[in-house]
């Protein structure tokens, strides 16, 4: 089952990096959530995780719009 899921996250990664400056906002978005660990903050970590989906989902439909709709 984890399989299946790990391949969706894998397409939609791949689907996503497409879109402009996509990668370099998912490291900024993964270097705040990693900083936010190591102080060994959990709010301010799981407010940088929230962030980063968020953001990923509108990504998300953003690329399916672009790339996968037209």
């Amino acid at each position: 089952m984890l399989e299946g899921v790990g391949d969706l996250l894998l397409n939609a990664r791949q689907l996503t990096d497409r879109l402009p400056g996509a990668i370099s906002l998912a490291l900024k978005e993964h270097t705040e959530i990693l900083r936010a660990v190591e102080q060994r903050d959990p709010d301010k970590a799981r407010h940088a995780m929230k962030v980063h989906m968020d953001t990923s989902v509108e990504a998300w439909k953003r690329a399916q719009r672009l790339f996968v709709e037209s």
